[in-house]
């Protein structure tokens, strides 16, 4: 996130990011909505405010920190869809470890 800041040209410190990181990603978690969309960036907004940084910077960081888990998770569901696409109706295959040592696909 601190790198993040830099290449934004943000004023925030990464001691300020080192506080109000965890408070913004508790309240995501805690928050009922999926992937805490929204209340995460929200509470990172407004906790960095607390902390003395001007919030249009805040919501920049906060916004584009979520554009980047978003990109990294990317190939993670491109290869998800791939795998049920390939046996539709199909659950993913379960690998459970043999007496022998070997990994074998456990029968469905």
């Amino acid at each position: 996130l601190a790198l993040l800041a830099r290449a934004l040209a943000a004023e925030i410190g990464w001691t300020t990011l080192l506080v109000a990181t965890p408070a913004a990603l508790m309240a995501g978690r805690v928050a009922l909505v999926v992937g805490g969309f929204g209340v995460t960036e929200g509470a990172l907004v407004g906790v960095l405010a607390l902390l003395g940084a001007p919030p249009e910077q805040g919501l920049a960081l906060a916004v584009a920190n979520r554009l980047v888990q978003l990109l990294v998770a990317l190939p993670g569901a491109l290869f998800w869809i791939d795998l049920t696409r390939r046996r539709p109706g199909a659950p993913p295959v379960a690998m459970s470890g043999a007496q022998d040592g070997s990994r074998r696909p456990r029968p469905s």
